[in-house]
């Protein structure tokens, strides 16, 4: 029986020539087209190899689970680059709404809440009442929700002091961390001229001088006597133990 015959490949690129004879009944030409596929093939398989291979994969994102996008049809199945797409969107939503919100709580001119005060590096001074550190505003001391910052320190708006403490004191004695307290019908209580925000007290209209002995001194501003103790008149808030208008 009449055999193909292939001679040595002169490499990948250049294959060497083909001898071929008849293969059995096979016509010449047919026998000669089947020697010279035989010959290509390792080439073939070869470039195969290297495309599969060779082609770079898509990275996903570190850390990132594009499932997490598909449950609106966000992003399609495999669709790395509408995955980091969509939390970038969805970042600069987030900061634009945390920035609206310092916004709000720090431009009002009826209630600023700005105290001009930094917690970069360490809290919020006690002197400016219950001030909140916002580090997405840029690590400044604003004045909660119902608290206004009045030449930098934060006071409860106008008809809005509470003197509760949520604390009791029906077994124990109020606790010392609640700042200064009476004990009423069990209950923690802020003294007079303090509001209490989240449990504790801050002085508001106290300016923390007495007049036990002698009456208030000027230099606190527009103040009166009560129980003993220097508080500032109506429509005023101390600051640093002096009275200002609010």
């Amino acid at each position: 029986m009449a055999q193909a015959i292939q001679a040595q490949a002169q490499g990948p690129e250049h294959p060497g020539p083909i001898h071929c004879l008849h293969l059995g009944d096979l016509p010449q030409d047919l026998s000669c087209s089947a020697a010279a596929m035989a010959s290509l093939l390792p080439s073939a398989v070869l470039v195969l190899f290297v495309v599969v291979f060779a082609s770079p994969a898509r990275a996903e994102p570190a850390g990132l689970d594009p499932a997490a996008f598909l449950a609106g049809d966000e992003c399609a199945a495999g669709d790395g680059t509408c995955t980091l797409n969509a939390l970038q969107v969805r970042g600069l939503s987030m900061k634009a709404q945390a920035e609206g919100e310092v916004a709000m709580h720090s431009n009002s001119s009826k209630c600023p809440q700005d105290t001009y005060g930094t917690c970069q590096v360490k809290s919020c001074a006690k002197s400016r009442g219950p001030a909140e550190c916002w580090r997405t505003a840029g690590y400044k001391c604003l004045c909660p929700t119902g608290w206004c910052a009045v030449t930098g320190t934060c006071v409860p708006e106008t008809g809005k002091c509470t003197r509760d403490t949520g604390g009791t004191c029906t077994v124990l004695g109020c606790k010392s961390n609640r700042g200064p307290t009476s004990c009423s019908s069990g209950k923690c209580m802020c003294e007079v001229g303090h509001c209490a925000y989240k449990g504790t007290c801050y002085p508001v209209t106290a300016t923390g001088g007495s007049c036990k002995i002698l009456g208030c001194s000027r230099s606190r501003g527009p103040t009166k006597c009560v129980g003993g103790k220097c508080i500032c008149r109506p429509g005023h808030v101390s600051v640093n133990g002096v009275c200002h208008k609010q």
